[in-house]
C-alpha cells in the first residue's frame, strides 16, 4: 500500500493514514479491487452463430 509507504517516510500524518485506509475498504466494498484474473483451466467457448430476429412468439 502506498500510503503505508508514505506513512513510514512521515510524507502523510496519521489522519490522512487513515482517510486512505477506510478509502480503499470501501473501494473495496463496491468491487473495485482490480482486474480478475484469466482462468486458463476453463475450456473455452465459441461465441456461438448469429442471433436470430424477434418474432411475434
Amino acid at each position: 500500500m502506498a500510503a503505508l509507504t508514505l506513512a513510514a517516510k512521515k510524507q502523510i500524518n496519521e489522519a490522512q493514514l487513515a482517510a486512505a485506509k477506510r478509502f480503499r475498504a470501501l473501494y473495496e466494498a463496491m468491487g473495485g479491487a482490480g482486474a480478475g484474473s484469466f482462468d486458463y483451466s476453463r475450456e473455452p467457448v465459441d461465441g456461438g452463430g448469429m442471433r436470430e430476429a424477434l418474432t411475434e412468439q
